[in-house]
């Protein structure tokens, strides 16, 4: 499940921590892909992370019938956790629908001593909070 975080925090013209974490401290490195790139296939090795900077990725699953079901999209923002070093297969085909600029969190740079890695940690703890607050309230409504 993608996690959102909130737009304005991804602003150029926003200073801050994640600004910095970004584009000074150099500890996280933006990439880019193009239209139709799959980042990773379901059940492939993956023990990363993604922050989706600018554009639209599909997150996928492959029914027994061979079909390809779209179960989560990702927006400007949103968090994805692909795969854990604990449990490192990729739950999902990630597949860039439009050209993206994302960043590829490692398990040693979201584990590591740094600031830039510490202000991560924070704000995925937001991610999650927020998450999970989503979800009480869409079973709330059930």
């Amino acid at each position: 499940m993608a996690h959102r975080l909130v737009a304005a925090a991804l602003s150029k013209q926003l200073p801050g921590p994640l600004h910095s974490m970004l584009t000074v401290d150099g500890a996280f490195r933006c990439r880019n892909a193009v239209r139709g790139t799959v980042l990773v296939r379901e059940n492939d090795h993956a023990d990363h992370s993604i922050l989706l900077l600018e554009g639209w990725v599909a997150l996928s699953k492959t029914l027994p019938s061979g079909d390809v079901q779209i179960i989560d999209l990702m927006l400007p923002g949103d968090f994805a956790l692909i795969g854990t070093q604990i449990v490192p297969v990729a739950a999902t085909t990630v597949e860039a629908l439009s050209d993206i600029r994302y960043v590829h969190i490692s398990p040693d740079r979201a584990n590591g001593p740094g600031a830039a890695s510490v202000t991560l940690r924070h704000i995925l703890a937001a991610c999650i909070l927020t998450t999970q607050s989503r979800t009480s309230e869409l079973l709330l409504r059930l």
